[in-house]
C-alpha cells in the first residue's frame, strides 16, 4: 500500500499525518517530511500514525531517527497512535513506547483536527 503524508502547522507544532504502511518504499518520504518540518525552525512534531497499517524496521528507524532530530533542537516527538491497533502493539512489543511520547489522538496534544481527509497528501510510488 502506498503511503500518503499530510502536513500541518499549529501554534510551533508539525503534524504530519499519515495514511499506508511505513515501510522501506515508503520510509525516504517520511525522512525527507521530518528533515523539511525542522529545517523550516524548531518545531514539535506530531506523527499521527492512527491511519498506519503496518511498519517495518525501515520505519522505525525513520521514527528513531526524528527523535533524535527533535532532540537535537530542544523539541519533543510525539506519536499519536490508535490504542490496541498494530502501531501500537508494535511500540510495545519492541519497547519503544518507554522511549517515544506515545498518545492515543489529537486532542491530547491541545488542539484539534478536522478529521483525515485525502486532499493534499503525498504518495509514495512502490519500488521496483
Amino acid at each position: 500500500m502506498l503511503l500518503h503524508i499530510e502536513a500541518t502547522q499549529h501554534e510551533g507544532t508539525t503534524v504530519l499525518t499519515m495514511l499506508g504502511d511505513l515501510d522501506v518504499a515508503s520510509a525516504p518520504q517520511l525522512r525527507s517530511q521530518v528533515i523539511e518540518a525542522i529545517s523550516h525552525g524548531p518545531v514539535d512534531l506530531v506523527l499521527d500514525l492512527r491511519n498506519v497499517d503496518f511498519i517495518d524496521s525501515f520505519g522505525l528507524g525513520v521514527i528513531i531517527s526524528a527523535l533524535k532530530r527533535t532532540a537535537l533542537v530542544d523539541r519533543k516527538l510525539q506519536l499519536l497512535t490508535d490504542p490496541g491497533g498494530p502501531v501500537s502493539e508494535l511500540l510495545r512489543i519492541t519497547d519503544l513506547d518507554r522511549i517515544l511520547e506515545v498518545r492515543p489522538g489529537l486532542e491530547t496534544t491541545g488542539f484539534e483536527t478536522t478529521g483525515f481527509e485525502t486532499t493534499g497528501f503525498e504518495t509514495t510510488e512502490p519500488a521496483e
